[in-house]
């Protein structure tokens, strides 16, 4: 291997990494939306077990998401546009339905 592809192999391994960690903050934030649906449900039909189970999946998803968020911030790499989009997009969702909850 020649010192010029190293760099760029590294490169592309971070890329490849931070859009791993990328796809895993889609996939929480989309749980987390079903989730408060779920919660929204409970709370509609006043089912307090529902409610409580959604409480709970709920605190391990945001905890997940967080580790998901401070792996992303450790790389120090910028996301794209798109990526940046499609995670306020879901994440202001996730924050409408939870207040609304």
């Amino acid at each position: 291997m020649t010192r010029e592809t190293q760099p760029q192999n590294a490169a592309r391994a971070r890329l490849a990494s931070i859009n791993e960690v990328m796809r895993a903050q889609l996939d929480a934030l989309t749980q987390i939306e079903s989730i408060l649906g779920n919660e929204r449900d409970a709370l509609e039909t006043r089912a307090p077990e529902a409610l409580l189970a959604s409480a709970e999946a709920k605190v391990q998803a945001l905890g997940r998401l967080s580790e998901l968020e401070d792996q992303r911030k450790s790389m120090s790499l910028a996301l794209s546009g798109e990526q940046i989009s499609q995670l306020n997009e879901l994440t202001t969702r996730c924050r409408l339905m939870n207040q609304e909850n």
